[in-house]
C-alpha cells in the first residue's frame, strides 16, 4: 500500500500528445482548463476596455497572443501553486501577469521556466509560442516494476503500454500498485491535457467502478503521492500537479 501522496489538480480531455495519441474519454473536470481560460480572457478584456478609456493614444497590444492564456489555464489546474515560474523575458512576464498569472508564482529561481522560443525535445508543455521546461531537466521514463502486467489491472492495450513504457507519473504507478495490491482495478484512461508533450509524464488517471471502501482508501492518501479525487458518475479522475516531487 502507498501511504503518503501529494496534492494536485486533476484534468481528463483527451488530446492529440506530441510523440502519439492520448489514450482516454473526456471527463467534466476538463472543463476547469476551458474555464480558466474564459476567465483570464475575460479579464484580459476588461483590463484593454479600461486601457481605451484612460488612454489618449492608441490602444495597447493584446496580452493573449501568442498562447499566454491557454498557458494561464494549465498552470492553474495542472501546477502546485507553490511551484514557482521562471520568466527572464520581461515582456513576456508582463504578458502573463496581465492574463492572470499571480505576481508570487514568478521567480528568477522557478522550478518550471516558461520561454518564448521554437519547440524542444525539453519541452513538457507547448502552448502557441510559449514552452513550458522543468530547471532541473526532462524527467526519464522509468521502467515498469510489472504493474502493466499484473491480472489485476483491467486496462486497454494503450494504457499498459504507457505503464510499460514507463511514461506514467511515478505517483501515478504507486497509487495504481497499491490499488491493484487490494483488488481488481479499471483503469479506463491516462489522458494528457491540452498542450502537454510526450517528455511529461502522463500525471492524470481515470478509473470506474470504485466502490466507496477504494475510494476511502485513496482520500486516506497523504503525503506527495496524493492525488486530487474528482468522482463524476462512475469515473474517479485522479490527478497529481507538475513536476513530480517524490524526494528531498
Amino acid at each position: 500500500m502507498v501511504e503518503s501522496r501529494r496534492r494536485g489538480n486533476p484534468a481528463v480531455e483527451v488530446s492529440e500528445e506530441v510523440g502519439g495519441p492520448v489514450v482516454g474519454r473526456p471527463s467534466a473536470v476538463a472543463h476547469r482548463i476551458a474555464r480558466a481560460a474564459l476567465v483570464a480572457a475575460v479579464a484580459v478584456v476588461a483590463t484593454l476596455a479600461v486601457g481605451v478609456v484612460v488612454r489618449a493614444g492608441p490602444a495597447p497590444a493584446t496580452v493573449a497572443d501568442g498562447g499566454s492564456v491557454a498557458l494561464a489555464g494549465w498552470l492553474q489546474v495542472a501546477t502546485d501553486p507553490a511551484t514557482t515560474i521562471a520568466v527572464a523575458d520581461p515582456a513576456l512576464r508582463a504578458e502573463l501577469l496581465g492574463v492572470g498569472v499571480p505576481a508570487a508564482r514568478l521567480a528568477e529561481d522557478g522550478r518550471l521556466v516558461v520561454v518564448a522560443a521554437a519547440p524542444g525535445p525539453t519541452d513538457l508543455a507547448r502552448f502557441g509560442d510559449l514552452s513550458v521546461r522543468d530547471r532541473d531537466g526532462a524527467t526519464a521514463p522509468r521502467p515498469d516494476s510489472g504493474l502493466a502486467d499484473n491480472p489485476r489491472l483491467v486496462a486497454a492495450p494503450e494504457v499498459r503500454e504507457v505503464i510499460r513504457a514507463g511514461t506514467l507519473d511515478e505517483r501515478a504507478m504507486a497509487v495504481l500498485a497499491g490499488l491493484a495490491g487490494r483488488g481488481p482495478v479499471t483503469v479506463s484512461a491516462v489522458p494528457a491535457l491540452p498542450g502537454e508533450t510526450s517528455a511529461l509524464p502522463r500525471h492524470t488517471v481515470v478509473l470506474e467502478g470504485l466502490d466507496t471502501a477504494t475510494q476511502d482508501w485513496l482520500r486516506a492518501q497523504r503525503g506527495p503521492y496524493a492525488p486530487v479525487i474528482d468522482t463524476s458518475g462512475a469515473e474517479t479522475t485522479l490527478s497529481w500537479p507538475v513536476p513530480a516531487r517524490t524526494s528531498g
